[in-house]
């Protein structure tokens, strides 16, 4: 059974399984399908191009959904709140996304950005695949972190080649910013190529089963190291120059490689 919504109204029915937004409206209401225990699948099409705050805040049996590439803003708390939602998919053209989409989304494992913003993804602690895309062109480093806080088991990250300003490098499993060979965001599974520079202040923030750690001969800073490291392995020949480097080198081994 189908269910459609007008700009301003939705219609109520209580054995409603799977969602069809109708294709002749653009925009899904603040809040319309707020706690509606019904919904399992959510299929929103082309021209929609608002999501409102808390439209579909705190559906518990939402494990799927569909965005449309019309899409360029997603509201404050949009899908928080659905701890059976699974994966999400941000299409190409949102420009604008609110604080807390997925807050609260304890099931949420994989997450594809398409656009150029990044949504947060913060204390979603099953969260293990990350995907970018070409357009992400974030300038404040920051937002990586900021956006991905007590995510501590993401294992994959991949970055499109297409991108212009962030890759992900020979399979690194981790975010660098191109033009500066910054590492900005890291996992547990990160391999730091060679050719990084810089390691961000918050790159290792997710990485608390990290224990070893190899570090390329380009590397010329380091703001930050995983939490609970305990041995890093440099090029060898290079051992007093690293330890300059290292922000800390209390109880970490350092092994010439």
């Amino acid at each position: 059974m189908n269910k459609y919504i007008e700009k301003e109204v939705a219609i109520e029915n209580s054995n409603l399984k799977e969602v069809w937004i109708s294709s002749r409206y653009t925009l899904v209401r603040a809040g319309v399908f707020n706690y509606d225990p019904s919904i399992y699948s959510l299929i929103i099409p082309n021209p929609v191009k608002r999501i409102c705050n808390g439209a579909f805040r705190g559906c518990e049996e939402l494990t799927s959904v569909s965005l449309p590439d019309s899409l360029v803003s997603i509201g404050y708390g949009a899908f928080s709140r659905c701890p059976k939602l699974t994966s999400i998919t941000i299409p190409q053209n949102v420009t604008e996304v609110g604080y807390g989409i997925f807050r609260g989304c304890r099931e949420l494992t994989s997450v594809t950005v398409l656009g150029s913003v990044l949504p947060e993804f913060c204390m979603n602690k099953k969260l293990s695949t990350i995907k970018i895309g070409e357009k992400l062109d974030i300038i404040n480093l920051y937002a990586f972190e900021k956006s991905f806080i007590g995510c501590n088991n993401i294992k994959t990250i991949i970055v499109d080649e297409n991108n212009k300003y962030f890759d992900s490098r020979n399979n690194c499993n981790a975010i660098i910013h191109t033009s500066s060979d910054t590492l900005v965001l890291a996992c547990n599974s990160t391999e730091i190529p060679e050719g990084i520079k810089h390691i961000s202040a918050g790159a290792f923030k997710n990485c608390g089963r990290k224990k070893n750690l190899s570090l390329p001969e380009s590397i010329e800073s380091i703001k930050s190291l995983p939490e609970n490291v305990k041995k890093i392995i440099i090029p060898r020949g290079h051992k007093m120059e690293f330890k300059k480097k290292l922000p800390r080198t209390r109880g970490i081994e350092l092994i010439e490689r």
